[in-house]
């Protein structure tokens, strides 16, 4: 198997959480084909080959064995490598993909009872720099997205822009 011959190379995210509906938890394996000089800033490699080679794994609590989610066409490159937050049966990354030239960030969700992925689309805005942090949470019980922007890397708590996205 390709996978194989790349396990030096590989980048893996993890979920866990609890499905109420069948009293089970489950981990999720997002195993991906890395690459030596990841750069987030260049990754026409990762793109293309995260595409093609990206394995799924459910360990369900009630079956206590590994197994295999078929994605066929996985196109997300994922930023976390766990998942911070189980909200409505699912686990939840910020993740992103390539939409003509330009990344496209999304929150990808892995519902826990169907074991299917669906990304969640980000609303729009403009944010200048790099220098800025996304965090993916739970605002009054709603989906959120929590961006800030960096004014001065001495001085890292001192936001100039502050964002807060909530889902309904």
């Amino acid at each position: 198997m390709l996978l194989d011959r790349w396990i030096q190379e590989m980048i893996v995210t993890l979920g866990f959480g609890y499905y109420d509906e069948t009293d089970d938890y489950k981990i999720i394996k997002i195993v991906s084909l890395g690459n030596e000089d990841d750069d987030y800033l260049d990754l026409s490699f990762k793109y293309h080959e995260t595409a093609k080679h990206t394995k799924v794994q459910v360990c369900s609590s009630t079956t206590n064995f590994w197994k295999n989610v078929e994605v066929g066409y996985f196109p997300w490159c994922m930023f976390d490598v766990k998942s911070r937050l189980v909200f409505y049966d699912s686990a939840h990354w910020k993740a992103y993909y390539k939409d003509a030239n330009e990344d496209v960030m999304v929150v990808l969700a892995f519902h826990l009872g169907h074991e299917m992925f669906q990304q969640i689309k980000l609303p729009n805005y403009e944010v200048y720099g790099e220098d800025f942090i996304e965090y993916v949470g739970l605002y009054k019980e709603n989906l959120s997205l929590f961006l800030f922007h960096l004014v001065d890397r001495h001085h890292p708590w001192q936001e100039e822009y502050c964002y807060l996205w909530v889902m309904k």
